[in-house]
């Protein structure tokens, strides 16, 4: 990325991250300074600037956001092969997920029927028991 054009003035590209750099710098440098006068309220005063500086930095990164989505329509609109690529990693990635959550959910069908034969026999062993029992008594 140049940054600077033949006339020597600063690239779009780069003017627009240089701003953004230039704002949260500057919100920095306002929210570590500690210089407040003795006669005004420090976090009154320290409020009304950081409003200031915080509006600025907030349209910086709106311009920065607004640029991202430019390049994202240009490579759209001129590289469609990156963009099919990205959506078939996206939906690589799904498919991998997908496949992982069905083992789990199978693995966790696979104990609670464990579970559930393990009770059955429990209720048929007692079962058999009491009626065994029962015939004693008769």
């Amino acid at each position: 990325m140049d940054e600077t054009n033949e006339n020597g003035a600063l690239d779009g590209d780069f003017k627009v991250w240089a701003n953004f750099e230039h704002q949260l710098n500057t919100m920095f440098l306002v929210l570590s300074a500690t210089n407040a006068s003795a006669d005004s309220d420090a976090t009154e005063a320290r409020h009304g600037v950081n409003d200031i500086h915080m509006a600025s930095l907030l349209e910086a990164c709106r311009e920065l956001d607004s640029w991202f989505v430019k390049k994202r329509l240009l490579l759209a609109t001129q590289r469609p092969d990156l963009l099919l690529k990205d959506e078939l990693d996206h939906l690589h990635s799904e498919t991998l997920r997908k496949e992982k959550l069905a083992s789990e959910t199978k693995a966790k069908v696979r104990q609670y029927t464990e579970s559930i034969r393990i009770i059955l026999e429990q209720i048929t062993k007692d079962l058999s028991h009491q009626s065994t029992t029962r015939e004693a008594y008769e």
